[in-house]
C-alpha cells in the first residue's frame, strides 16, 4: 500500500518558541488572555497541532502567536480549530486540537518564515477560493454521488460535517474518498436561519486527514446549476453567519 504524504511537512518547534494560542476577542488586551496552547506538538506552514486544556469546539476561531522572547521573532496569526479530540492513556486524560491558519497578520524573524506563506499555500493557485468563505459547521449537510450509482439509490450520504461556505463552494468532511473531478448532490439545511438549500457540485480536492485513525477525508467543491431560489437562500445564510 502506498504511503499517504502531508501536502505540508510537520516539524517540531523550536525549543525557544513561545506558543500561544487565545481569544481573538482579546488581541489587544494581553492580561485578559486564557493560553489555550499547553504545548505545541507540531507546527507546518499550514498549521499547528496543540494540547489544550479542555477539547476545543471545532470551529472556534483562536489568534495562533509564536515568539522568541526577548528577540525581534515573532508570529501572530487568525487560525480557527478544524479538529478537536480527546485522547486516554493509563487513567489520564489529554485534549488535542488542530489549528489552520487563515490569515498571517505578522510574520518577523528566519525561524518563523515558514509561517509566512500558510495564507497563500492553503490552495492551489488555480483553484483559489473567488468567494469569501464563513464557518458553518452546525449545519446539517448530505452529500451523494452523482451519476449511474446515485440513479439507483446506491449511493448514501457521505458527509460527516460542513467545515465551511461560500457562494461560489464549501468545504466538507466526507467519510470516503472521492476522485477529484466527481459530480455530487448536495442539501444543506440551516437552523439560523431555518432554510434549505439543494444543488449540485463538482469535486476539487479530496484529501485524507492523516492525524486521524479513522477515514475522514477535507473535501473542497464548486457548486454548479444552483436553481435561482436556492441561490438566494444561501445568500440569504451567509449574510446571517457573517454577522
Amino acid at each position: 500500500m502506498q504511503t499517504e504524504r502531508r501536502r505540508h511537512p510537520r516539524v517540531k518547534p523550536d525549543s525557544m518558541f513561545r506558543v500561544q494560542a487565545y481569544n481573538p476577542d482579546f488581541a489587544e488586551n494581553p492580561l485578559h488572555r486564557t493560553n489555550l496552547a499547553l504545548r505545541c506538538l507540531d507546527l507546518s506552514a499550514r498549521g499547528a497541532c496543540i494540547v489544550t486544556p479542555g477539547r476545543l469546539r471545532v470551529g472556534c476561531p483562536l489568534i495562533l502567536s509564536i515568539d522568541i522572547p526577548d528577540t525581534a521573532t515573532r508570529f501572530r496569526g487568525k487560525a480557527v480549530i478544524r479538529w478537536s479530540q480527546s485522547v486516554e492513556k493509563q487513567g489520564r486524560e489529554a485534549h488535542v486540537a488542530g489549528m489552520e491558519i487563515l490569515e498571517v497578520q505578522e510574520c518577523q524573524g528566519e525561524r518563523v518564515g515558514f509561517l509566512s506563506g500558510a495564507q497563500r499555500n492553503l490552495l492551489p493557485a488555480d483553484t483559489r477560493q473567488k468567494h469569501r468563505r464563513v464557518l458553518a459547521n452546525e449545519a446539517e449537510v448530505t452529500c451523494t454521488v452523482a451519476g449511474f450509482m446515485g440513479a439507483l439509490g446506491l449511493s448514501g450520504n457521505i458527509a460527516k460535517s460542513l467545515v465551511d461556505l461560500s457562494e461560489g463552494g464549501c468545504k466538507l468532511v466526507l467519510e470516503k474518498k472521492v476522485e477529484a473531478g466527481a459530480k455530487v448532490k448536495l442539501q444543506f439545511s440551516f437552523k439560523h436561519p431555518a432554510l434549505k438549500i439543494s444543488t449540485e457540485g463538482i469535486v476539487k480536492r479530496c484529501d485524507r486527514d492523516t492525524l486521524r485513525l479513522e477515514p475522514k477525508y477535507d473535501t473542497g467543491i464548486e457548486f454548479q446549476n444552483m436553481p435561482n431560489g436556492d441561490a438566494a437562500n444561501l445568500r440569504i445564510v451567509l449574510k446571517a453567519l457573517s454577522e
